[in-house]
């Protein structure tokens, strides 16, 4: 609403000018206004249609991609153990413990089936991310429904020695690296706590920045 006011005042703005400037040179003030006035009215029109729809597409997007979070088991299963990794390590003071790091580890090492689920679960983020390196998504129509499921990921340590820092898989997480520190500050700007912020990616990478 505040935009199409926006544009409602410009274009009053513009006809006023132009108004002006044919009085002063004696022009034939209707027959040059009418359609000139049309042509902006036609193309505000266009313009307040592409951006409302342009947002209820976004929209429509950004709940499949909640949806295929909550539809699909396997990604809900690795969501819940990241979930359980974060509140044992808010239980415990915001230290992590070896054991259950290495039964974290054991459950998503490579001789088991969920390491391909772990896997799925990050390059779903992955494309989240490089669709907002690209602008195709913004990160204040997204961050309350991915954010958490981000930073519990990739701000998890076993989860960043099994596949976001080894040299042979950190490449294909270019995106969920790139996009760190812009989400983290933008977190940090509504005044929201970031899952795991002690072992923050950004930390942690020691790869060439983007």
């Amino acid at each position: 609403m505040k935009k199409l006011v926006v544009y409602i005042l410009f274009i009053a703005s513009l006809l006023a000018g132009y108004a002006i400037a044919l009085k002063i040179w004696n022009a034939s003030l209707l027959a040059d206004v009418i359609p000139t006035a049309l042509a902006l009215i036609a193309a505000t029109t266009f313009w307040v249609e592409y951006t409302h729809n342009k947002s209820i597409n976004e929209a429509k997007f950004i709940m499949e991609l909640n949806n295929q979070f909550i539809s699909n088991a396997f990604l809900k299963t690795v969501e819940w153990d990241l979930e359980k990794y974060y509140e044992f390590y808010r239980d415990h003071n915001n230290k992590t413990d070896k054991q259950y790091d290495v039964a974290f580890e054991r459950k998503y090492s490579l001789e088991n089936h969920e390491r391909q689920d772990l896997i799925n679960y990050l390059v779903h983020l992955e494309g989240i991310a490089t669709l907002v390196c690209s602008n195709k998504l913004h990160l204040s129509e997204i961050s309350n429904l991915m954010a958490y499921r981000y930073f519990i990921a990739v701000n998890n340590p076993v989860v960043q020695k099994l596949e976001l820092l080894p040299s042979c898989y950190s490449d294909h997480y270019r995106g969920i690296r790139s996009i760190y520190r812009k989400w983290a500050k933008y977190l940090s700007k509504k005044k929201i706590e970031i899952p795991l912020n002690e072992h923050a990616l950004c930390k942690t990478d020691t790869s060439p920045k983007e």
